[in-house]
């Protein structure tokens, strides 16, 4: 780790990188496993991911990259935090830190912001011929107005290609519907990711995972009983429920078809832009280019 960044407040680490508070409007992400080529290949996978957006429209509800680097990605900072970290708020665990209740739910209205803003996202990222491949409550942040933004595109894939083994709920085997691909993850796509935006909602609109609240003997059960479709229970007159059992049974063909069913939800504030300005842009990447000249991420 280089030395002048331990300086600055550490807020998360991860299987990819270290982030770190730079200042109110910018962290940077350095890989957790540099090597003397290119760092890390997942690292490096997101670099040129962003390196791609550089030429396209931007999206709102995707976190903006100002600079990027052989070993940091400056990014903007989000002070709301994850929405994992919103969610561990509202839950008591006892001393092996397992869940034993939760004290309440996030606000509707936000729920269905934060709904509304994530298919945004996805919807946006599958115009792109993109998935993001790891939606998970981590993975999920709010900026200081409570907007959410979609991070961490370091499995960003390609549709169409084979899906990575995710840990349930976010991710399924496929069963006997699958055909030859059953036993599988099968290809990234539409119901991958809407899989994942269903557990994330259930996670939203409960405080905990599916299953979470259950006991079993081997959790690897998890595994089968998503592969036989066996899920929680959902309501039958709640419209967020009724959204949920659609992801979990790949009902929408397109994620721009999710997209249109919810985007009517708090519709005024889910669509808000909230991108820095390209003038500001432009004055954020040259204030991140004068960290790195001063040898912020220089191994000594």
């Amino acid at each position: 780790m280089p030395r002048p960044l331990t300086f600055y407040k550490l807020l998360s680490g991860g299987h990819t990188g270290w982030v770190y508070k730079i200042n109110g409007r910018v962290v940077v992400k350095y890989p957790t496993r540099p090597n003397e080529d290119d760092g890390d290949k997942l690292f490096q996978h997101e670099i040129e991911f962003f390196d791609m957006l550089d030429n396209v429209e931007p999206c709102p509800h995707i976190v903006q990259s100002f600079l990027r680097v052989p070993a940091g990605n400056f990014l903007s900072y989000m002070a709301g935090g994850s929405i994992h970290e919103r969610l561990l708020l509202r839950q008591t665990r006892d001393d092996r830190r397992e869940l034993t209740g939760v004290t309440g739910t996030e606000p509707r209205h936000l729920v269905e912001r934060w709904l509304t803003e994530l298919c945004g996202a996805v919807s946006w990222l599958e115009s792109l011929q993109y998935v993001h491949g790891d939606l998970r409550p981590p993975n999920l942040l709010l900026d200081g107005q409570e907007h959410l933004k979609l991070a961490d595109f370091d499995r960003v894939a390609r549709i169409g290609t084979d899906a990575n083994a995710e840990a349930p709920p976010w991710e399924r085997v496929l069963g006997p519907e699958a055909g030859d691909e059953r036993g599988s993850f099968g290809k990234y796509g539409p119901r991958t990711e809407q899989f994942a935006i269903g557990s994330v909602l259930y996670c939203l609109t409960r405080s905990y995972e599916p299953y979470e609240m259950d006991t079993f003997e081997d959790p690897a059960e998890v595994v089968g009983i998503m592969q036989r479709m066996e899920y929680p229970p959902l309501s039958d007159d709640d419209y967020l429920d009724g959204i949920i059992g659609k992801c979990w049974h790949n009902q929408f063909a397109l994620l721009k078809d999710l997209y249109d069913e919810v985007k009517t939800l708090n519709a005024d504030e889910a669509t808000r832009e909230s991108l820095v300005t390209p003038d500001d842009c432009v004055k954020i990447r040259n204030e991140c280019q004068s960290f790195v000249d001063e040898g912020l991420l220089v191994l000594e």
